[in-house]
């Protein structure tokens, strides 16, 4: 596989910010100037979205890190929004070595609801109509996801506004890298190897996230007892986006005591 498309700016420690489903690295570009004055900021493209080379539909969560891994430090703290929190979450179990603190934000150990073990999350049913919304018209279906990703924020327009402003700012993604995406969020279960993260954890919430419930957030810690929790009041999914200042800070906080 090709190299993924990355950037590098600032100086300090190192963070690596990995983007969620749909998007690409410039999700981030609000926060850069906070972050580069206190990190080497790492941001990176994941295959098949913004300026990276197209993945195979049958990618599998393995085959997705490993191109992450070849461009990444060898230690770093990562963090990862949604899709991205799973990738750095399964890098952090898998390999410890190369993660001094994991950030996850809106981003959970399996991503559907199960009711055989009340586990909150979309249900099958909304997860295969989006499915086949984005095989339909994937521009319709991501216009579709921005306003999602707002909805219940307090701030909903101005996230609206920059998710799409970013959105508008590359080229779709990729068929193959939409759907390779999808099916490793309806695939992937993460609950039984999250006992494997050696490192520190901050997680990252919105209480009103409409596509990550709220309810995750204690689900979630019945697995990773250790790890630190925020709750962003009144934001939706994109919390960074929301309330920037609130975000670093807690950033910040989780990275200097680690």
């Amino acid at each position: 596989m090709t190299t993924p498309y990355f950037e590098v700016n600032g100086q300090g420690p190192e963070l690596v910010l990995l983007h969620g489903w749909g998007w690409h690295s410039g999700v981030w570009e609000t926060l850069l100037p906070t972050l580069t004055t206190q990190y080497r900021v790492i941001c990176i493209d994941l295959p098949g979205f913004g300026r990276s080379q197209a993945c195979g539909d049958a990618m599998q969560l393995d085959e997705l890190i490993e191109p992450l891994l070849r461009v990444a430090p060898a230690n770093a703290h990562w963090l990862g929004w949604s899709l991205g929190g799973v990738c750095a979450a399964q890098i952090a179990i898998h390999f410890p070595d190369r993660v001094r603190g994991l950030i996850q934000v809106a981003s959970t150990p399996y991503f559907l609801a199960d009711e055989g073990r009340a586990w909150p999350g979309m249900s099958s049913h909304d997860f295969r109509q989006f499915v086949h919304a984005v095989e339909e018209d994937k521009a319709s279906a991501l216009t579709r996801f921005v306003s999602l990703q707002a909805q219940g924020d307090s701030r909903a327009s101005h996230v609206r506004r920059l998710l799409r402003t970013q959105l508008d700012s590359q080229a779709l993604p990729r068929d193959e890298a939409l759907q390779a995406g999808l099916k490793i969020l309806q695939q992937t279960d993460l609950r039984s190897t999250l006992k494997h993260i050696t490192c520190p954890v901050l997680q990252c919430w919105g209480e009103q996230d409409a596509i990550v419930p709220i309810a995750c957030a204690q689900a979630t810690a019945y697995y990773l007892p250790h790890a630190k929790s925020v709750v962003f009041q009144q934001s939706g999914h994109a919390p960074f986006l929301s309330q920037p200042e609130k975000f670093t800070t807690s950033l910040s906080q989780f990275i200097n005591e680690t």
